[in-house]
């Protein structure tokens, strides 16, 4: 960068005489060579040598870029540069071929110029977008003399970290199908399949759910569930496969209406780590992309955090110390990119503001240590002594206040699953209101039927409870009656044992009682909509789980008590036979026995399912949606919702005080 814009502010062309010979394209004048190195190199405090290597490395590029757009003027064959990883030899692969080509033939060429790579274990990126095998480079907007980056996950002779790492496409393949799946868990925000809590849903910074168009919800799981795993990649520092699945994230953000993303910031968040990785790669030639990404972040988190994060604190109502976290980084990444561009002045400044925001998120140790001693984790102690400059019992207070708000979120988040719906069958029962009332003496049930009267209004549910709980019984009685029985029938619809849907019906009642509720009212109003399908998917998944749930028990606790050889047979024991056990000494009759429940058990099942063809169909997708979740938890792991704002810093410390080293050099 300093030796182009030296050569521009001379306005000296290496490509022509005394440097270039016009005809043949060699250096024709050594001398003036070596003379123009020497005079650079000193002004620019470079080494004469290195100086001289570096404007013949300059020279001949321009020869080579002119042969190449001309070769593509006349053949339309477009000339790529394709730069390998560090490490890879050679460096820089220089390849001709038709914008037409796919992505897949394009690969195939470079492999067969560095015969140690292989076609399942590298990606490409142009323009930060990873390129796709099956479409044309002209389609993914690649153009003459682009320059491309290649990431290599395994080579040819690196057969178990190819088979572990598998293709990345496979991999988003595999995303947008968890997506779809988990997508379709909250379909008319209902909660999940199985009764519990939502299974994947966002959040404003109140930790309040955003209810999103059924159109948008698919994209932005799709790139929220793609942004997880490339974090999780990046905290294992593997920069590679974290780069393509956020890129890949960043593509499916950008299908969601941009109102949304306003909403939260996790789309600017993900610019940062995209640029991250960019530099951890050594990736300079996407200097450009990376530009534009750190001002889509700074614009984005100003809109979300406030110009001097105002909004975080009276959203929050305390100060904004973790977010501060986020300013850190975009004032370092825009250093180091200012300090590659050779704008060292901005540079300067923006490692400044970096040092300033680390100053304001140190962590006093001696009081770190005295709330882990106080039995706090690490987590929130850090947390707490940002928000509050380090005052130790502020940070106390804090602690205590962020557990008891989460209690009451979670408290919240369960009663709501209780209430449901007012009779509109769209607007949700207040919980907060709700928990207020029983914090006041009343009947939840109660509480719940005067908030449904009063359309949430808690003075006047106040009014009613003081002056009509008779009736307020009543409403509270026809519901549990109502809702018990839509329990029954919809058990009985979806080919459920009656027994298994007696016996855990009260539980049934619980967790999806509301949910059926409100989808029974919308069958009402339109009777062409799938609501009855919705509704005995929801039972079956919340059914499974509550069995599963009771086989484990059982097989826990009779493990306890059983000699080895009883218990691994029952171990075996289907879920619907959890209540049966032999009392018979006989090996023999017991396994006849045994064998003689399971084909009954096995024909009532048939029968069930034929009676209702839909209910194997249901259980299926009940159990793809519990396992992709479960997928998704091993991967990215159970976090604490203020995790993504909790870090040592001790990277970012490093790499800042790196880059004040070479602005100080």
């Amino acid at each position: 960068h300093k030796l182009r814009q030296a050569l521009r502010s001379r306005a000296i062309k290496l490509w022509e005489p005394p440097y270039t010979s016009p005809d043949s394209g060699s250096a024709l004048d050594a001398a003036s060579m070596q003379s123009l190195a020497e005079s650079l190199s000193q002004n620019l405090r470079l080494c004469p040598s290195a100086c001289a290597a570096a404007l013949e490395n300059l020279r001949q590029q321009t020869l080579d870029n002119a042969e190449s757009l001309a070769h593509f003027r006349a053949t339309q064959e477009a000339t790529l540069k394709v730069r390998l990883p560090r490490g890879q030899n050679p460096q820089l692969l220089r390849i001709r071929c038709s914008l037409q080509s796919t992505g897949y033939q394009f690969k195939s060429l470079i492999v067969a110029r560095a015969p140690q790579l292989s076609m399942a274990g590298v990606s490409l990126i142009c323009n930060g977008r990873v390129l796709e095998d099956a479409l044309s480079l002209g389609n993914q907007g690649v153009q003459h003399n682009n320059s491309l980056m290649l990431l290599v996950r395994a080579t040819t002779d690196d057969v178990q970290n190819l088979r572990a790492s598998a293709d990345d496409a496979d991999a988003l393949r595999e995303a947008e199908t968890e997506a779809g799946l988990l997508a379709g868990e909250e379909d008319d925000g209902l909660g999940s399949a199985g009764g519990g809590s939502a299974a994947l849903h966002v959040t404003n910074q109140r930790g309040e759910k955003i209810n999103l168009p059924r159109e948008h919800r698919k994209a932005l799981y799709y790139a929220m569930i793609l942004g997880e795993k490339g974090k999780a990649a990046l905290r294992s520092n593997q920069h590679g496969r974290a780069l393509v699945l956020l890129l890949a994230a960043d593509e499916a953000f950008n299908r969601v209406d941009r109102s949304l993303l306003d909403r939260v910031d996790n789309h600017a968040l993900l610019q940062l780590d995209t640029v991250w990785c960019y530099l951890c790669l050594g990736r300079l030639d996407e200097l450009g992309d990376a530009w534009d990404r750190l001002g889509l972040a700074e614009r984005a988190l100003v809109k979300a955090y406030g110009e001097q994060l105002e909004r975080v604190e009276a959203v929050k109502g305390t100060s904004a110390g973790g977010e501060r976290i986020h300013l850190l980084r975009l004032h370092l990444l825009k250093a180091m990119c200012c300090f590659y561009s050779n704008r060292l002045e901005e540079a300067a400044t923006e490692a400044r503001l970096a040092s300033a925001e680390l100053d304001k998120l140190a962590v006093d140790d001696a009081g770190l240590s005295s709330l882990m001693g106080m039995g706090f984790s690490l987590l929130e102690s850090r947390l707490a002594l940002r928000h509050c400059a380090n005052d130790t019992q502020a940070a106390i207070n804090w602690i205590v206040a962020r557990r008891e708000r989460q209690r009451t979120q979670a408290a919240e988040r369960k009663l709501q699953r209780r209430l449901g719906y007012l009779d509109d069958g769209e607007t949700r029962v207040s919980a907060a209101s709700c928990l207020r009332l029983t914090e006041m003496g009343y009947l939840e049930s109660h509480a719940h039927e005067a908030l449904v009267l009063t359309r949430n209004s808690i003075d006047a549910a106040l009014t009613l409870l003081q002056d009509d709980q008779d009736r307020l019984q009543t409403l509270a009685d026809q519901r549990y009656n109502s809702r018990l029985q839509l329990v029954l029938d919809t058990a009985t619809s979806s080919g459920i044992a009656s027994a298994d849907a007696q016996r855990l019906s009260s539980k049934l009642y619980r967790l999806i009682g509301a949910k059926l509720e409100a989808l029974s009212r919308r069958q009402q109003r339109d009777p062409t909509g799938n609501h009855s399908l919705k509704a005995q998917q929801l039972l079956i998944g919340c059914i499974d789980e509550l069995l599963e749930d009771e086989q484990q028990q059982k097989q826990t606790s009779e493990a306890s008590d059983a000699s080895p050889s009883s218990a691994a047979a029952s171990s075996s024991v289907p879920s619907s036979l959890a209540s049966w056990t032999t009392t018979d000494s006989d090996e023999g009759e017991a396994a006849t026995a045994l064998a003689a429940k399971i084909r009954r058990v096995e024909q009532e099942k048939e029968a069930a399912e034929a009676a209702s063809p839909d209910a194997a169909a249901l259980r299926e997708a009940s159990q793809r949606q519990r396992k992709a979740l479960d997928k998704l938890r091993d991967e990215v792991g159970d976090q604490d919702e203020e995790a993504y704002l909790d870090s040592d810093l001790q990277e970012e410390r490093r790499q800042l005080d790196r880059l004040l080293a070479m602005l100080d050099n």
